[in-house]
């Protein structure tokens, strides 16, 4: 079985050439499958441990009744309902190092997310909720997205080492 946040797959190739003795290229890239997806909705009352008799039967909680249940309070097993799509990860770096007073000095430049790749990461997995009422409804958020990956940045470094 699949964790909820387990990705089937994840597939990476890095490394670095030697353009010349004082400038390497490096390169970083991933490819994985996207997460599975799950149904978080209200426990339903009278079953399991929300059944009459037990400590939990009122099935209160911080959670606002969320458990791994369809909107007909039927189980939805924990990352059954899909996988989100495939994240791709692309970064390249150029480093200069030349001597400097008996020590190291190098300049490096990356590129984070070349080509700014914004596949989802997360959503909103909230299928159920209750109302002000006490009854069951859809969540009109379910499915949207809460998190993409990191848009393409870029990040410089100069370090010296003696």
């Amino acid at each position: 079985m699949i964790e909820e946040n387990g990705y089937s797959h994840v597939f990476k190739f890095n490394g670095s050439y030697d353009i010349t003795e004082n400038l390497i290229f490096g390169f970083v890239s991933s490819i994985s499958s996207g997460r599975p997806q799950s149904y978080l909705g209200r426990h339903p009352t009278g079953v399991d441990s929300c059944a009459a008799g037990n400590v939990w039967e009122a099935c209160y909680g911080n959670t606002g009744h969320e458990s791994f249940y369809d909107e007909n309070e039927q189980p939805a097993k924990r990352g059954s309902k899909g996988n989100l799509d495939w994240v791709t990860n692309v970064d390249l770096s150029l480093t200069y190092i030349t001597e400097v007073m008996e020590g190291d000095l190098s300049f490096k430049a990356t590129v984070y997310n070349v080509f700014d790749s914004d596949s989802a990461t997360n959503i909103n997995e909230t299928r159920t909720s209750l109302n002000d009422d006490g009854n069951l409804v859809k969540n009109a958020d379910y499915g949207s997205i809460t998190d993409r990956q990191t848009e393409r940045y870029v990040s410089f470094v100069a370090r010296y080492e003696f």
